[in-house]
């Protein structure tokens, strides 16, 4: 039993950063896109921060799906370590990807002026034009600064 509670307290603990990063996220989201909006004032960015966390909940239990059922799937070797080294290791890998994907979206939404959609997968293969794999290397250039800021805060 004790081992279990062990496990859903490691469970809350990882799914509690990982909201903690989204909504460091969407502050720097805010803070760098912040003269594309017209805030009435600097009140409005703790409650767009607070709203927001319902969206980044839905997206973090969306994403994290297979590691939650992993975590409370109920069998014997959950408590076992190599088993929660393993899905440790996929939290981080997949988590990664997805904040990735988050932190290349506020560089990204002062050229389109949206966040990124499903359609960003046809600058990839080709259908909306070649110029990306062009542009890659310019862009990390450019905006290297907040890779390395979400780097410091891992």
């Amino acid at each position: 039993m004790r081992k279990i509670k062990l496990t859903i307290k490691r469970l809350t603990l990882h799914l509690a950063l990982l909201l903690a990063i989204y909504c460091l996220c969407r502050g720097m989201f805010l803070f760098i896109n912040r003269v594309e909006f017209n805030f009435p004032s600097i009140l409005t960015a703790p409650y767009l921060l607070f709203a927001g966390i319902r969206f980044d909940l839905a997206a973090i239990f969306m994403t994290n799906a297979l590691f939650i059922f992993l975590n409370i799937l109920p069998a014997p070797f959950i408590a076992n370590s190599t088993y929660q080294k393993v899905i440790t290791y996929l939290f981080i890998l997949s988590n990664s990807v997805f904040i990735l994907l988050n932190l290349v979206d506020i560089a990204y939404f002062p050229y389109i002026h949206k966040r990124m959609q499903s359609d960003v997968l046809l600058f990839l293969n080709g259908k909306k034009g070649s110029d990306f794999y062009y542009l890659l290397p310019s862009f990390l250039k450019q905006f290297c600064y907040i890779c390395w800021t979400d780097l410091c805060f891992d």
